[in-house]
């Protein structure tokens, strides 16, 4: 898969110039993003707001904590105003208590290195409230897959909540609504959320919209920096509230997450919202699994807010937009949007780069720049107006009705329209998901009551079966705004299944063939000639990195190893191609040959790497 790629400011070897490089290069940059250990996380620090000042500091170790204690009743007798508890390194277990806190003063929970928590009791609910002053949560990875939690983070209009370096790496169950961060309508004040690892939730995994939301949101503001989210369902990072800020981040769906029952939809960024003046910066998105949906999104309230996005790279191989309708109060500049999915970019945002071969205008002082900017804004154009005359749009209206549920299968990918302005799919009832077999399922329900409602969804191939419960005589059927019936959109899933499998197998065959010829034609040319390492063994943390050559550039197994078995980063797939590698190293070295010269190197962490090239 593809890793990570320069997560924070996109800088160079050497003296910074950028003209070259030494045989052997150290790069050692000071880490953005959560870094992994051996057996835990660790973030980079925060500093902290000056206005944070407990009177009391208490370690819980010399209050009698030990390893492998219950840490609820510690965390439930010292943590409250006014005083910093100090957890030792170790690994203790936790019913899931402990953090409920009104805060009128000063308060903190930090880990002093790593601290791990059991999540003995499969769960967790802890409402997290600052009413004044400062409360700071540090260095915790909880550990172990959970149902029905969250931990609810809240500020009145004058308080202020840090949190840094908390973790959840093994995720929820599927057919469960957790999450790890929540900040409901109510959050009047200053969320932060620095440095943490989610991964594997099925219902958002900093789920951060609610307090911009017409319906009584507060508006407080959400900072979010420096985190990593891994295959979460609904959207791994959510905001929507005004001044919020998204930095630094890096979210990854390679993978289908848990689901919570009902829905399934796997976005990277959204913008939920109607807040304005939202920011996000520097942040990464991959979505290699071609299942997921939009990497940045803006669906709903979304569609009310205003922002700016900058210096953002997308890696899709899914069918939706990379940037997926963003109101035009919303600007953008220094977009990278590559893989083999949709690369669609609103045409009004500047210096967008398109594609493995692109060059980012930013980086062109041609007098071509301006020309080069419009052809890219052509091409997205084009690819919108292609997406939206492929498929079937499917309506489902009903009119003074009790409602009804429904679910179809399709041969193909199944979508939500969640921004249509008649009929659009609702985000909280409705959704689609691919099957076992390949096939799709849309699902959803609509409001009863007498005004009109309904949902709607674009399906690629056939409908293959369907199912309708409820006030079902109510049911008006559209589709591409015909008036149908679902008997007559049904194919017999025998023809279907055989059209599938041909058109998929000859497809398949294909890509087979070309597949060889290239193995063919690159087993009878010359080794590429020149070697390129990147080492991360010297460190514990883990580091991102994208090289560049003007050749071409490939992976070497013998290059390539791991220091005691390696990191969980070490088993992710490196993205090679087109004179381009990203990648992401732990405890291992990644090691490629390339052809021309090595043209940029980008670096988030510490690595060493040694260029070893025949033109030296």
């Amino acid at each position: 898969m593809p890793a990570y790629s320069d997560m924070a400011e996109r800088q160079q070897s050497g003296d910074g110039s950028g003209d070259g490089f030494d045989r052997r290069t150290y790069l050692k940059l000071a880490s953005s993003a959560a870094a992994v250990a051996a057996t835990g996380f660790a973030g980079s620090a925060v500093a902290l707001p000056s206005e944070y000042d407990p009177d009391t500091v208490v370690d819980l170790g010399e209050e009698g904590l030990t390893n492998g204690d219950v840490i609820d009743p510690y965390l439930e007798e010292f943590f409250e105003n006014n005083v910093e508890v100090r957890i030792p390194e170790g690994e203790y277990d936790w019913e899931g208590d402990g953090f409920h806190r009104n805060a009128e003063y000063n308060a903190g929970v930090i880990g002093e290195g790593e601290v791990i928590l059991n999540a003995t009791a499969g769960e967790f609910n802890n409402n997290i409230l600052a009413a004044g002053g400062t409360l700071v949560i540090k260095n915790l990875t909880v550990r172990g897959k959970v149902t029905e939690s969250r931990i609810r983070l809240e500020c009145e209009s004058d308080g202020h909540i840090v949190v840094d370096n908390w973790n959840f790496p093994d995720g929820s169950e599927t057919d469960d609504r957790s999450r790890a961060f929540y900040s409901p309508r109510e959050h009047a004040g200053v969320v932060e959320i620095h440095n943490c690892y989610i991964s594997e939730f099925s219902d958002n995994g900093i789920y951060a919209s609610s307090p911009g939301y017409d319906d009584g949101g507060a508006d407080g503001q959400i900072i979010i920096d420096g985190c990593v989210t891994h295959n979460v369902n609904i959207a791994g990072i959510r905001v929507g509230s005004t001044n919020s800020i998204v930095r630094d981040c890096v979210v990854i769906n390679d993978a289908k997450s848990p689901d919570t029952g009902f829905a399934h939809n796997q976005r990277g960024i959204w913008v939920r919202g109607p807040g304005d003046d939202i920011v996000i910066e520097n942040c990464d998105v991959v979505h290699s699994w071609d299942g997921a949906t939009a990497p940045l999104d803006f669906a709903g309230e979304g569609q009310d807010s205003s922002g700016h996005i900058e210096n953002v790279r997308v890696y899709n191989n899914a069918s939706h937009d990379a940037v997926r309708s963003p109101p035009e109060a919303w600007s953008g500049n220094d977009i990278d949007v590559t893989g083999d999915g949709n690369l669609t970019v609103p045409g009004w945002f500047t210096d967008v780069c398109q594609g493995s071969d692109c060059v980012s205008a930013s980086t062109d002082t041609s007098t071509d720049t301006s020309d080069t900017t419009t052809e890219t804004t052509d091409s997205t154009d084009t690819t919108e107006d292609a997406n939206t005359e492929t498929g079937t749009e499917l309506s489902l209206r009903t009119t003074d009705s009790g409602g009804i549920e429904y679910e179809f299968t399709t041969t193909g990918e199944v979508t939500p329209l969640y921004n249509r302005d008649s009929f659009p799919a609702n985000s909280d009832t409705d959704g689609a998901e691919q099957n076992d077999d390949g096939t799709w399922t849309g699902f959803g329900a609509t409001s009863g009551g007498i005004s009109e409602s309904g949902d709607s969804f674009r399906y690629e191939g056939d409908l293959l079966d369907y199912s309708v419960s409820g006030d079902v005589e109510s049911l008006t059927l559209y589709a591409d705004g015909e008036a149908v019936d679902f008997e007559s959109l049904v194919v017999e899933e025998d023809s279907s299944t055989d059209e599938s499998t041909d058109g998929s197998t000859d497809g398949s065959t294909d890509s087979t063939d070309s597949t060889d010829e290239t193995t063919e034609d690159s087993s009878t040319t010359e080794p590429l000639p020149n070697r390129v390492i990147v080492d991360g063994t010297n460190t514990n943390t883990v580091a991102s990195y994208k090289l560049s050559v003007s050749g071409d550039i490939e992976a070497d197994a013998s290059l390539s190893s791991t220091l005691d078995g390696g990191t969980r980063w070490d088993e992710l797939e490196d993205e090679v191609g087109d004179g381009t590698v990203t990648g992401v190293v732990g405890k291992g070295m990644d090691g490629f040959r390339y052809s021309g010269e090595l043209t940029s190197v980008t670096v988030e962490g510490a690595v060493a790497i040694t260029v070893e090239s025949s033109d030296l």
